[in-house]
């Protein structure tokens, strides 16, 4: 009843759209009828003038009152005019009414009229004035007017009602088909509904989908930051509790210790995500190694009612790869991705998803694999495209952005994604992004060179059993690092008097956040400024503690990457004969051969920072061989070259596979040569260059 009310509304303001067009043109056809008029009845009566005017000046220069009105008459009738004539002494002759006359019952008319000077040679002889009254629309003007109006709105009235009843035949009918089909839940079976409805009822489902998914996700995101904000206090009880309970093996209490500060730790990363990040880049140099292991026990737990394998194959020479791209967006991607391979892996199968990081050349490839269904082959030429999903049912589908959206953005980082599948068994995605240099907040090595102790700072005592790990490998006959261990700020701050007097040689290890303790790893860092500090911690993500590592000049080292960071001394520094700096892993693995084979002591960096970092162990007649095209945006190897030439380093050799890339040898580099171990004899090797002074010729 209201959809018909609306056409009803809609016929009639078209029909008074009609009627106020149909007079606007009626009043310019009487404008334009009226000026024709007007012209010719001027026309008209400068003709009549011009031929009575003689015989009425006669009639007037002699005063023949008579005769004048006698000739006035005639004119009247003949010529269907009246005409009025004043004499220059105001005497005005009478108006004699012709024939033509209208009546007052007439149509409506208008009079046009004249007036002209009766002259007889140059000689005034009064005025006379010609009038004629005539009618501007005849009674068929009208007949047609109403024909032009009724027309329209007789076929205004027919067609909204053929139309009306179209729309309710292939519109309104069949919408009302599909809300009682969504009513009756047989949402899937729309036969006899129209192709156009069916596509928009399925487009505005998938809108729908979104909607929730995203209303689903902004409330999960709140509830998270609230069970963060909420669930440290009964962290800092229990953690207390288990202080005071006696255990039969310590294990067991570093163990619960461990997950206590593990969860206290995930609930800091649920603040900082809320945190706001204005003028802040979005795009940044970050560990993928950490993205994945993060990534990777969030989706573990997702997959405890599966027999589904989650693996991270990871190495140590991966741990320390870094990239530049926007944290959020690579964490949905990589969640979006791995939620695919789970979604494939049928449920009676065994599954199995390996995440592979690799470094090849300059570039740094992540690589998804699981051997779930595949993708059809019909369908891999449309993965991609945007609203393009290759599930086969549409309420799996959802809005076909995954695939698309980790393109176009990894694209937009100047990067590449590749998708290769066999349909029935197995599934593998390529993601390559360009390598980006260390940032300056993050250490890639332990440097134990210049020290005589350790000291750890940390309450969770799991990780002491790392760092003795760790420094254990690196005490020798010649060297021992004593560790020492503090569970507490207030324990540390006691002992750090007898630690003041000769701090220039301790590594003080400080964990960042503490239970029960108002101040944090790195305000104690600040407090003291002891020479030599690191801040190891799980916050590694904090924008604002970077910020405040690189302005105190410390490194923060991740804690997950702790066991994987390698720890360097001097006793091992001191030992190398040959220096290396490059960042290819094969040239890495061509030096270390060569230096197996020749029993050479070989030192390799694969970072100019960390050569830097222990560059006083060297003396200064060391080979340093150094690559040209280094993944540095700030330094090539000539950059570095001058720096070292600067801090007295005489021994420096260039190695590149491309000669033509430098135009003039400094003088302070010995030579150019390939990137081929030295003395192998083969052209461009040591002995190849050992004697040249320049470029060969």
């Amino acid at each position: 009843m209201k959809l018909k009310s609306i056409f009803l509304c809609l016929i009639l303001f078209m029909t008074l759209c009609q009627i106020a067009f149909v007079s606007a043109a009626t009043a310019l056809f009487v404008i334009a009828k009226r000026h024709n008029l007007e012209t010719a009845t001027q026309a008209e009566f400068d003709t009549i003038f011009n031929l009575y005017s003689g015989e009425l000046a006669a009639d007037a220069l002699l005063n023949h009152d008579e005769m004048m009105r006698a000739r006035l008459s005639e004119i009247e009738k003949r010529e269907g005019v009246e005409i009025r004539y004043d004499r220059n002494d105001s005497r005005i002759l009478p108006l004699i009414s012709s024939s033509s006359a209208l009546s007052s019952a007439s149509l409506p008319a208008t009079t046009f009229e004249r007036v002209y000077d009766l002259k007889l040679s140059g000689m005034s002889l009064g005025k006379l004035r010609l009038s004629r009254r005539l009618r501007l629309l005849e009674r068929n003007d009208y007949l047609l007017m109403i024909f032009f109006v009724s027309i329209p709105v007789c076929l205004l009235i027919f067609g909204g009602r053929i139309i009306y009843k179209w729309a309710i035949r292939k519109i309104i009918s069949p919408i009302e088909q599909v809300v009682a089909l969504g009513s009756t839940g047989e949402m899937d079976s729309m036969e006899g509904v129209p192709l156009e409805i069916e596509q928009i009822v399925k487009s505005f489902e998938r809108l729908w989908s979104a909607m929730k998914k995203q209303t689903r996700e902004a409330a999960i995101a709140e509830i998270a930051a609230q069970f963060a904000h909420d669930i440290r206090s009964p962290l800092a009880v229990f953690e207390e509790l288990i202080k005071d309970i006696p255990f039969e093996r310590p294990e067991q209490k570093n163990l619960l210790m461990h997950a206590s500060k593990r969860i206290n730790e995930i609930a800091v990363k649920l603040l900082a995500r809320q945190r706001p990040t204005l003028n802040q880049p979005a795009q940044r140099a970050e560990s993928l190694f950490l993205v994945i292991k993060d990534m990777v026990h969030e989706k573990e737990l997702q997959c405890m009612n599966r027999n589904i394998k989650i693996e991270f194959a990871n190495s140590r020479a991966t741990a320390h790869l870094f990239a530049i791209f926007d944290l959020g967006d690579i964490q949905r991607i990589l969640s979006n991705l791995i939620n695919n391979s789970i979604e494939a892996i049928p449920t009676t199968r065994d599954g199995s998803i390996i995440i592979s990081l690799r470094e090849v050349g300059r570039m740094v490839e992540l690589e998804i694999r699981d051997n779930g269904q595949g993708i059809n082959p019909d369908k891999m030429k449309y993965l991609g495209q945007k609203g393009y999903s290759s599930k086969e049912s549409e309420s799996d589908s959802g809005t076909g952005l995954g695939l698309y959206h980790a393109i176009s953005t990894v694209k937009s980082w100047g990067g590449e994604v590749h998708v290769t599948s066999e349909h029935g068994a197995w599934t593998r995605i390529l993601l390559a992004l360009e390598k980006a240099a260390t940032p300056n907040w993050f250490c890639s090595a332990v440097d134990l060179s210049q020290i005589d102790q350790v000291v750890l700072i940390d309450d969770e005592e799991s990780n002491l059993a790392i760092w003795h790990a760790k420094i254990a490998q690196q005490n020798s006959s010649q060297k021992h690092f004593p560790l020492m261990y503090h569970s507490t700020i207030k324990e540390f701050l006691e002992a750090y008097a007898g630690y003041r007097q000769y701090s220039d040689r301790i590594l003080f290890v400080f964990d960042n956040n503490f239970f029960h303790e108002n101040i944090c790893g790195i305000e104690m860092i600040e407090r003291l400024r002891p020479p030599r500090a690191l801040l190891s911690t799980f916050g590694f993500y904090d924008l604002e503690l970077r910020r405040k590592c690189e302005t105190l000049g410390i490194k923060m080292l991740p804690k997950p990457l702790v066991e994987l960071t390698p720890v360097v001394s001097a006793t091992a520094m001191n030992s190398a004969s040959v220096v290396l700096l490059d960042d290819d892993r094969l040239v890495h693995q061509m030096w270390q051969y060569w230096a197996q084979e020749t029993s050479v002591k070989l030192s390799i960096f694969d970072n100019v920072d960390k050569l830097f970092l222990r560059l006083r162990d060297f003396p200064n007649e060391i080979p340093l061989y150094v690559d040209f095209h280094l993944n540095d945006n700030k330094r090539n190897g000539l950059m570095v070259a001058s720096e070292l030439a600067k801090r007295g380093y005489e021994n420096i050799h260039i190695c590149t596979g491309d000669e033509c890339a430098i135009n003039e040898r400094p003088t302070y580099i010995k030579s150019v040569r390939n990137k081929s171990p030295p003395d192998t004899g083969a052209p461009g090797s040591q002995d190849h260059f050992r004697h040249e002074t320049g470029f060969p010729d």
